[in-house]
């Protein structure tokens, strides 16, 4: 299921335009529940309940609020109004996608940003853009690997590029029956990684 709340980022990401100035929006509280509905992912802003509510108009403090007023961490948890975490993290991420056997958890990585001036008209992504992290595997909150964008990416020349930032992904979702994360990418590849070893099981060319 998706978050209950998506973050200005996530518009930003997937914004056509490249002749405005972009950049990520702050962090922010939210949940997003497994598949099957046992579980519940809570990412708690790294900062006060006090910061956090200065940002935003009533509805959202309402939001982030009711979620604040129950869990304290960010961690999964059962969806059944616990309050005890099964596992915590101590990193903040925008998006992550939580596997419904309660054990594992895809972190992506932030709106990757462009090394190159914005008034260099002949910038290109670099090596070094496409160290940036693209997802990271996680079992029971300890990591297993993190991919960087370069690991996934062959042709850097088909990405998406804004004033400041570009975009290697398409989609990205779990497929629970096979315990596999599947990613499209910008560069039109289809990979299969298993979530228990974060290993690629198939990389091909989107028909």
């Amino acid at each position: 299921m998706r978050a209950l709340f998506l973050l200005p980022i996530f518009m930003l990401m997937y914004c056509t335009g490249t002749a405005r100035a972009d950049k990520p929006g702050p962090p922010s509280t939210y949940k997003t529940t497994s598949a099957d509905g046992k579980f519940v992912f809570v990412m708690i802003a790294p900062e006060s309940l006090e910061m956090e509510l200065i940002r935003y108009n009533a509805d959202h403090q309402k939001v982030v609020k009711a979620i604040r007023d129950v869990y304290s961490k960010t961690g999964l948890y059962k969806n059944d109004g616990s309050k005890e975490p099964l596992w915590t993290v101590d990193w903040y991420s925008d998006s992550v996608r939580v596997a419904s056997d309660g054990v594992h958890l895809v972190k992506s990585g932030r709106w990757p940003v462009l090394e190159a001036k914005a008034k260099d008209k002949d910038r290109s992504i670099t090596k070094n853009d496409l160290k940036q992290e693209a997802v990271s595997f996680f079992a029971n909150g300890k990591l297993l690997r993190e991919y960087s964008i370069g690991d996934l990416i062959d042709q850097p020349k088909m990405l998406p590029m804004s004033v400041s930032h570009y975009r290697w992904m398409k989609s990205m979702r779990i497929i629970e029956d096979d315990k596999q994360l599947e990613i499209i990418t910008q560069d039109q590849n289809r990979i299969l990684l298993e979530l228990a070893t974060a290993k690629i099981v198939q990389k091909k060319k989107v028909e």
